[in-house]
């Protein structure tokens, strides 16, 4: 699908909440008005709070990880960078050809991760997100061994599915209807580390309220969360970016 070695436009941060392997993410929230839309899309950031209730993760349900977390927001210069414009595109597309509507207010969570082997992938085992559809899709990998996708149909059965991922591989699964992990990497021979890029987003209608108002869940309860798990402190973002989604 697509290969383009180091890709990642912008240096990633440390992952604060995961102290037990090398792992840094950034992380933002969008408001995309209409899957269909022609590109470029216009995506409206919504902030950079990530919310994951232990419904969902097992190391936030045994008080291993914050509730919520707070990462940096991608650079403005993210959104002009090719391949993320070639990601945003597929992911639209490829959500409506899934059942997503058009013209329907869309919710894009939007991370880009490195892990530095040896590593977990997914520390919290294997779950679901909570949303709709996720896409992932491997930017890069250099000098390891391992990284496959596993598909479950429930927690205590084996896989039914494995999947490699190699640099330029993408992944779209229903949310709703699987379990999925990630396969640990693991230095290959000849390399004493390497490591794992991916874009990874997921996505589900914008909640809104009876009157179709849109809901931000995150600001409507945010203060309380934060008062349970502190988060740390960033820079205020800008409320509004640009994205160019090709096809």
């Amino acid at each position: 699908m697509w290969r383009s070695p180091r890709a990642l436009p912008s240096a990633q941060c440390p992952n604060r909440y995961l102290e037990t392997v090398t792992r840094t993410r950034k992380f933002g929230k969008y408001l995309l008005r209409d899957l269909a839309s022609e590109p470029p899309m216009r995506l409206e950031y919504k902030g950079n709070h990530f919310i994951q209730t232990g419904d969902y993760n097992e190391l936030v349900r045994q008080g291993k990880m914050a509730l919520v977390r707070k990462y940096e927001e991608h650079d403005d210069g993210f959104f002009e960078n090719p391949l993320v414009q070639a990601v945003l595109g597929f992911a639209a597309r490829t959500f409506l050809s899934l059942g997503a509507k058009p013209g329907v207010p869309f919710e894009l969570g939007l991370h880009t991760v490195r892990l530095t082997a040896p590593g977990m992938v997914t520390p919290e085992g294997v779950h679901c997100d909570g949303y709709d559809f996720v896409l992932s899709t491997v930017i890069d990998r250099e000098g390891i061994e391992g990284g496959a996708s596993l598909f479950y149909a429930s927690k205590d059965q084996p896989p039914i599915l494995e999947v490699p991922m190699e640099a330029g591989d993408a992944v779209v699964i229903n949310d709703k209807a699987l379990f999925h992990a990630v396969e640990g990497i693991r230095p290959a021979p000849g390399h004493a580390k390497g490591h794992r890029d991916v874009i990874l987003l997921t996505g589900r209608p914008w909640p809104t309220d009876a009157q179709g108002n849109l809901i931000d869940d995150v600001a409507l309860h945010l203060s309380q969360l934060e008062g349970s798990r502190e988060a740390p402190e960033q820079a205020a973002p800008s409320e509004e970016r640009n994205a160019e989604g090709a096809a």
